[in-house]
């Protein structure tokens, strides 16, 4: 009898045991950022253009990759790193050779950190791009997900959004590289005829007699990017109106 309650003493104490350490807490998961302080360019030559960022991690280093693009001509460079302790705070990263270009080029930099020497578990991703000229900063529109009244067109030539310093325009080049062509900021109302009211290169903004807008870009091809809406703050019922004249 001694014996048995023994043995059964000895089985519930293995199950306490073992549901003790079913029920213990997971390690936390790590945690870290990385972020973009600031960018220099000293010329388009290459290998003397990057940037300054900063990492941090839980784990107490990282490792990763950065990534150089020339936009113009897709030209990219590359170089990883690991492991580097952190904080790592505004330090420079850049790759030799960075992608060489002419005058007015665009760079995209852009910097992959991880918490793992096999690449597998993300600790963020940070992106700039910049003219290698001058250094300075260039805003690249995320297609169709920047909050743009035209996010039904990709790839469009031209990127529309109402902000508050009124309606901006941005011609988009076959890289898809942004630059503002203007802000419109007067005031919306119906004119007795279409009027043009801004323009910048190709990219132009009209006022119907309907009381709509309209922006056309050059689409190439001989085609015109139109797109028609009623002005800001948008309502959603813009719509493309694409023109071909062969048609």
């Amino acid at each position: 009898m001694r014996a048995l309650l023994g043995k059964i003493l000895v089985v519930a104490l293995a199950l306490a045991i073992a549901g003790t350490m079913a029920v213990a807490p997971a390690a936390a998961a790590p945690t870290g950022s990385v972020t973009i302080d600031s960018v220099w360019a000293w010329n388009c030559a290459g290998g003397q253009n990057g940037v300054f960022a900063s990492v941090t991690s839980s784990t107490g280093s990282f490792y990763g990759y950065a990534e150089a693009k020339n936009l113009r001509t897709g030209d990219t460079a590359f170089f990883n790193w690991g492991p580097i302790p952190t904080p790592y705070l505004n330090q420079a990263f850049n790759t030799v050779p960075l992608p060489a270009g002419q005058a007015g080029d665009v760079i995209q930099f852009t910097i992959f950190t991880f918490f793992d020497a096999g690449l597998t578990q993300p600790l963020g991703t940070a992106s700039i791009a910049f003219n290698c000229s001058t250094g300075a900063i260039v805003i690249l529109p995320s297609l169709c997900a920047d909050g743009r009244l035209n996010d039904d067109a990709c790839a469009g030539p031209a990127a529309l959004y109402c902000t508050d310093n009124g309606l901006e325009v941005w011609d988009i080049d076959a890289d898809g590289v942004g630059t503002l062509a203007f802000t419109f900021s007067g005031s919306f109302e119906t004119p007795t005829t279409n009027s043009l009211l801004m323009q910048a290169g190709d990219v132009q903004l009209w006022q119907l007699d309907t009381g709509e807008f309209q922006v056309n870009a050059d689409a190439g091809e001989g085609k015109t990017y139109a797109f028609i809406f009623n002005g800001c703050p948008y309502d959603g019922a813009g719509y493309n109106a694409n023109i071909d004249p062969n048609e």
